[in-house]
Parts: C-alpha cells; sequence; structure tokens
C-alpha cells in the first residue's frame, strides 16, 4: 500500500471511527442510559413511585426493540447513512420532548423516541466499515465504537451532578444538541445505498453466501450466545434503570454527589 494511500485509509478509518463513538455515545451515553442517571431528578419532578418508573424504563425499550427490527431490513437498501442520522434525529427529538415534558405521557414518549437511537446507531457501522475499510483497519476501528457508551455515560454523570434539581432540563436540552450534531456529521462522512457486495444476491446472507433462514437462527450453536444476551439483558435491565436510585436513596447514607460520580467513574 502507497503512503498516500495509507494516508487515505488512515483518514477515513478516523472519520468513521469518530462517528461512530460519537453515535454510540449519544445513542447509549445520553438517550438511552440517561433515564437511570437522572432517576432522582424525574422521580421528584413526576412523583413517580418505583413500580411506575420500573414500567416507564420497560415501556422505553419499545422504541429500542422497534429500531432494532426496522435496522436489519432498511441498511441493506437505504446504507449507513440514512440509519446513524435516524438515530442522531430521533435521540435529539426524544431528549428534547423529555426536557420539556410536563406530564408522564409526555416523557414516556420522549423516552421511547430517544430509546429509537439505540436500536438505529449500531448495526449501520459493520456495513460501512465493510464498505471502507481494509480489513486489519476495519477490526481496529470496530473494536473502538463501542468506547463511545463509555464516554457518553463519563461525561453524563457529573452533568447529572450539576443539573439537579430544575436544572436537569438543560442537561438534556444539551445532549440533545449534541444529537443533533452527531447526525450531521454522519450525513457527511457515512456512504449512503444498498451495498455493492449485495448486488450478487448476498444481501440478507450470513457472510458465507447462504440465504438466512429462521432455521440459521435456532442452530444448537447459538443457544450460548442466546442465553449470555438473555442474563446480561436482564441484570443490565435492573442495574441501569435503578443504581443511582438506589445509591442515592435515604437508607444508603451516601452524599448526593456519590451516585453520578459513581456510574461516570465506571465510564471511565
Amino acid at each position: 500500500m502507497t503512503g498516500r494511500r495509507k494516508s487515505a485509509v488512515s483518514n477515513v478509518a478516523w472519520q468513521v471511527g469518530g462517528v461512530g463513538v460519537a453515535a454510540q455515545a449519544v445513542a447509549y451515553g445520553f438517550a438511552r442510559y440517561g433515564y437511570g442517571l437522572f432517576l432522582p431528578s424525574l422521580r421528584d419532578r413526576f412523583g413517580l413511585s418505583t413500580s411506575v418508573l420500573g414500567l416507564v424504563n420497560s415501556v422505553s425499550y419499545s422504541g429500542y426493540l422497534l429500531a432494532l427490527v426496522m435496522v436489519g431490513a432498511l441498511v441493506s437498501r437505504l446504507g449507513p447513512r440514512p440509519m446513524v442520522v435516524a438515530a442522531g434525529v430521533s435521540a435529539a427529538i426524544g431528549m428534547v420532548t423529555v426536557a420539556v415534558a410536563r406530564s408522564t405521557w409526555v416523557l414516556v414518549v420522549g423516552l421511547v423516541v430517544a430509546g429509537m437511537a439505540s436500536g438505529f446507531s449500531w448495526a449501520p457501522f459493520s456495513d460501512t466499515a465493510d464498505r471502507l475499510l481494509p480489513d486489519r483497519t476495519r477490526e481496529r476501528v470496530m473494536a473502538l465504537i463501542p468506547s463511545g457508551t463509555a464516554f457518553g455515560v463519563t461525561v453524563a454523570g457529573p452533568l447529572a451532578l450539576a443539573a439537579r434539581g430544575a436544572n436537569w432540563r438543560y442537561a438534556w436540552i444539551g445532549f440533545a444538541l449534541v444529537a443533533f450534531a452527531m447526525a450531521w456529521y454522519a450525513a457527511r462522512v457515512l456512504p449512503a445505498g444498498r451495498h455493492r457486495g449485495d448486488a450478487g444476491g448476498n444481501g440478507g446472507g450470513n457472510g458465507c453466501g447462504h440465504a438466512v433462514t429462521a432455521r440459521w437462527f435456532l442452530r444448537p450453536a447459538a443457544v450460548p450466545l442466546y442465553v449470555t444476551a438473555f442474563v446480561y439483558g436482564v441484570i443490565g435491565a435492573f442495574y441501569w434503570a435503578f443504581a443511582v436510585e438506589a445509591a442515592s436513596s435515604p437508607s444508603s447514607r451516601r452524599p448526593d454527589s456519590v451516585p453520578p460520580c459513581w456510574r461516570s467513574g465506571w465510564g471511565l
């Protein structure tokens, strides 16, 4: 590979990696996990019980599941750019809705729309890396992109501390502005349209030239993956929703600054 070619590949890798990290920070660190970080403020503002808070968290995941179902079918037809832009726009609209919410129902709508961002944001980057990057660079970039979640949580934690009380709305407005900026950058960097590699009839395949059917997903070799995903999902659902609430409860006898800072430290 010539020096000019290496430089071009490096520039593309930095662009794809940058927008990927930003997308995960917005979609997961802000839009999806922000609810748990700001739970004490939301509880006080809307007068919600613990059971209602858990129900709201469960309903908010419906947007995530809907986006996951949609993205698999759409990314092969539209390309990664519209999906990641949709992630940024849905996160921004949802977080603005949360910021201006005056009732629980508006809050739930905002969380559902914001939750769609995490469903849209991850899968398109596999296609992007496959289109734009050689194998070795692709692996490094794909390993870097998930770190965006940790960056997002690290930033959101101190904001949750600084924006206690009525000021929590300003933090969510700030998150929304970052989401709009990410969507704009993704529109400039990421490719759109059907991948040329799909033209030979491999779209919807498993990477080996075979069509994917329901039976392919039900193979015995996939069982450990499903069990791991289920256990991780159950634990994560409780942890991300209620960890800060539990740490900040009166019975915990901890200063108010501990829960958000602890969550930021976990991100680091």
